[in-house]
């Protein structure tokens, strides 16, 4: 079964994302937490044998975010974020 990696933004580092990704994320946080509720919904709807912990959130950084985009030559936007946490959390794992 696929595991999702769900990049998980503190409130107070949500202004410096949306400096960095820009309009890829939503104007105001509340709107972000709302989304990231539905995907995990929508996670659950496509694998219906899902249980919770196939969704692993990974809190991330706006600093080790920008950095690892540099390191990478991503453009920073919602899709390396997600692209980042998949590789944080698998690093982690294998520590």
């Amino acid at each position: 079964m696929p595991i999702l990696h769900q990049p998980i933004i503190r409130e107070e580092d949500y202004e410096i994302f949306r400096e960095l990704v820009g309009n890829d994320l939503p104007e105001f946080y509340g709107k972000w937490l709302l989304e990231q509720q539905a995907e995990g919904d929508g996670w659950f709807a496509l694998w219906p044998d899902a249980q919770p912990e196939d969704i692993i959130r990974v809190k991330v950084s706006p600093a080790e975010f920008n950095s690892w985009c540099k390191k990478t030559d991503h453009a920073p936007n919602r899709l390396a974020l997600c692209e980042f946490a998949e590789e944080k959390a698998t690093r982690k794992a294998f520590r």
